[in-house]
């Protein structure tokens, strides 16, 4: 009974040693997953702080959209934080932001397997789409969270730790460790502790060793554990002390931990090397002793306005003709008073001597280095200039194609230098324009004395170019007031050069302006009509004379504007000329007249100016369309006799070219202007058309009479016929009957209309 009792005694106290065991592993596990998480979280944070420091100061100002950051600056990124993020020892250190409700990366680590094959390498401004609600509530609360997720690149415990930029504007800074690394080390450690205990229970089952055992066996782990304890604390603090060092060293700004009195606390190597010393001889030194009296007292000052603001500076200063951007952070103890200072210097002057020359270029003229039209619309948006003056060269294009070019160019600086030889500050704003802005309190009367006394002054200048002397002569505009100066000013000038005098002021009663809005509106009409089919060809019927038979139609232009109205040539044609597209209606009339008399037998002419011969897709639109539609014995090109037509050389060559394909020639308004005889000999044309301001006075005005035999006269000897214009009743037609005019052309013998 005894033994039996002792037996069940030892085994039912082996149970409770069993269960006692099984209890304390329990509470030991729990224990070790709680601290294993402390320090987990605790390199987290120490990550995303450090990975703050590791890209260049204003990267996070300026990471806000897609194309801020070049593709090169995204690479250097992702190897800085690569290695960062294996000397923390995590998986990935990265950044992000948020933008219209989405999240982007903004830089990020890689593993090495990423960056070789570059499967799931996450580049700049790459959209995070697995982005978790933990991570949109960190945006929202600007509050750093812990959380374990998945996503495509693996099961995470991650840091979301919110930052603010120099703009107040907000990023995220993350890192991750895998929760399967986390696992491994939890459960090796519980491996470890199942096998401690195991041992010690084999050993302890007699039972009156078991009490002894199981003291020294608690005595020996404790004092083991403890001893690891503080054993990893030591080499956790000597690990954050390499790590923080690495970080500092990993970039290329100058990186100072100050005391309230300017004493070097800390630094990176790459301060040291700016200060031409070793870290060892700076820290613990005041800083301000390494540095020349000026800057040291200017850098002092700005310490000390941090530790007694608390507040972030941002500043730029120079030594030894270098520009240094500082950035100063306040660090906060306990008391949440300031007990140092961050200090970040980043050397700017190749940035800020590319910035200043790309102000240049977009400010300043490159030929006369004078201030350019940019400059000047910012100098009128900043000082509210009351005047402005532009002065044009008259007759520059005569200049520089008489004297050539490069002597062009030297009379454009001469002429500058001279409006600063006058006291005035010039810009340059055009080919051959100068604009002067003027701030006094002026009246039309005394801006005109002042420059009509410029103008005097430039009347008696001779200016000197390569040994030539060369009279200049300007026209100016003018305007006074707050309201589109230089518009109005340039309106003025149009105005001179119209009128050819040599000063013009804005008035506001001519509706200039409203003229030029009117123009933009009809330019737009006929951009749409071009672009949605409304410009329209009607034809007036050309009679025989003698037959009465209509032989021939002459081709007019018409547009339907946007609410269905005719508009007539003269009306759009105009500003067509002006606004380039004059040659594609030329080119939708000959389509149109050329399809229309494919299958029709008359002959039909097309007016055509000056500027479409010279113009060669013009000339090549007009050969190719005559042959693909076999129009060409039957079409006729109608040239206005006063439009440029002395400059015979091209239009005979563009004829030429027309008669061989067998199309014919028509002088147009022939009579008007002085009427050169010989060009027209030259030119070898089928008709002449007799200008209507002849023919409606030929019945009754001898004067008309005379020139008009005489064309018919002159055109009879040349082999050409006479067709009549603006032949409107029957005492006209009669009279052109009489005097033997070929055709008749006019309201009484037919109105342009369209055809079918």
């Amino acid at each position: 009974m005894k033994l039996r009792a002792n037996t069940l005694f030892l085994i039912g106290t082996f149970i409770l040693f069993a269960l006692a065991v099984a209890i304390f592993n329990y509470y030991e596990y729990q224990q070790n997953k709680i601290e294993l998480y402390r320090q987990i979280d605790e390199k987290l944070l120490t990550s995303a702080e450090g990975a703050a420091l590791v890209l260049s100061t204003d990267f996070y100002e300026r990471a806000i959209d897609a194309s801020s950051i070049s593709k090169s600056e995204d690479e250097r990124n992702i190897e800085r934080l690569s290695r960062f993020a294996k000397a923390m020892k995590v998986v990935y250190v990265y950044t992000m932001i948020q933008k219209n409700g989405k999240i982007y990366f903004t830089s990020s680590s890689a593993t090495d397997e990423e960056r070789k094959s570059g499967i799931n390498l996450t580049r700049y401004f790459d959209n995070y789409d697995d982005a978790s609600d933990t991570l949109k509530n960190v945006f929202r609360t600007h509050t750093k969270q812990f959380a374990e997720y998945t996503d495509k690149w693996g099961t995470f415990r991650s840091i979301f730790l919110p930052m603010k930029n120099q703009k107040g504007e907000t990023y995220v800074i993350g890192a991750d460790v895998r929760i399967d690394t986390i696992n491994h080390i939890l459960n090796e450690r519980t491996l470890n502790r199942l096998l401690n205990l195991s041992i010690v229970t084999l050993l302890s089952l007699p039972f009156f060793t078991w009490r002894l055992r199981r003291i020294n066996s608690n005595l020996q782990e404790e004092n083991e554990v403890l001893g690891q304890e503080v054993e990893l604390r030591e080499k956790n603090l000597k690990q954050n002390d390499i790590q923080l060092q690495a970080i500092l060293d990993a970039t290329q700004e100058s990186i100072f931990l100050l005391d309230k009195n300017g004493i070097v606390l800390t630094m990176n190597s790459t301060a040291a090397e700016r200060l031409n010393c070793k870290s060892s001889d700076i820290i613990g030194h005041c800083v301000y002793d390494f540095f020349p009296l000026d800057v040291a007292k200017r850098r002092r000052s700005n310490v000390e306005k941090i530790v007694s603001t608390g507040e972030t500076l941002s500043t730029e200063d120079c030594r030894e003709e270098k520009i240094f951007a500082l950035n100063y952070y306040p660090v906060f103890d306990e008391n949440n008073s300031v007990s140092s200072v961050v200090v970040f210097a980043q050397e700017i002057t190749a940035r800020k001597q590319a910035e200043d020359h790309i102000y240049h270029l977009s400010n300043f003229d490159a030929l006369t280095g004078l201030p350019n039209r940019q400059k000047l619309l910012l100098d009128m948006e900043q000082s509210q200039p009351n005047g402005c003056a532009i002065f044009n060269i008259d007759n520059f294009k005569e200049l520089n194609d008489f004297f050539g070019i490069t002597s062009g160019d030297i009379l454009l600086r001469v002429v500058g230098e001279w409006f600063k030889t006058m006291g005035f500050y010039p810009y340059r704003i055009g080919g051959d324009e100068f604009a002067l802005l003027f701030y006094d309190d002026l009246t039309p009367e005394k801006l005109h004395i002042r420059m009509s006394a410029l103008i005097a002054a430039l009347d008696e200048e001779r200016f000197v170019v390569e040994n030539e002397t060369l009279d200049v002569r300007m026209s100016a505009g003018a305007a006074i007031g707050s309201h589109k100066l230089l518009t109005r000013a340039d309106i003025a000038l149009h105005t001179a050069k119209e009128r050819k005098i040599p000063i013009a002021f804005y008035e506001e009663s001519e509706n200039v302006e409203k003229q030029y809005h009117t123009n933009i509106a009809m330019a737009t009409t006929i951009r749409k009509a071009l672009a949605n089919g409304r410009i329209l060809c009607h034809y007036q019927p050309i009679v025989n004379v003698i037959t009465g038979e209509i032989d021939k139609y002459e081709t007019l232009v018409r547009m339907t504007d946007d609410e269905g109205n005719t508009v007539m040539p003269m009306q759009f044609l105009p500003i067509a000329k002006k606004t380039k597209l004059y040659p594609r209606i030329t080119k939708e009339v000959l389509h149109q007249a050329c399809h229309l008399f494919s299958s029709r037998t008359e002959e039909f002419s097309i007016n055509l100016s000056i500027d479409d011969i010279h113009d060669p897709s013009t000339v090549q639109d007009i050969l190719a369309t005559m042959t693909q539609t076999d129009t060409s014995s039957r079409i006729v090109f109608e040239i206005l006799e006063s439009d440029g037509i002395e400059n015979y050389g091209e239009v005979a060559r563009f004829i030429d070219h027309v008669k061989k394909l067998g199309g014919k020639i028509a002088i147009d308004d022939f009579g008007t202007g002085y009427s050169n005889f010989e060009h027209i000999l030259k030119l070898n044309v089928d008709y002449i058309k007799i200008d209507g301001s002849l023919i409606r006075e030929i019945a009754d005005n001898p004067r008309h009479q005379i020139i008009v035999e005489t064309i018919i006269d002159f055109a009879q000897k040349m082999g050409a016929k006479t067709i009549a214009e603006f032949v409107s009743d029957e005492k006209i037609f009669q009279t052109i009957k009489r005097y033997g005019i070929d055709y008749s052309q006019g309201y009484y013998t037919g109105r342009p209309d369209a055809l079918e």
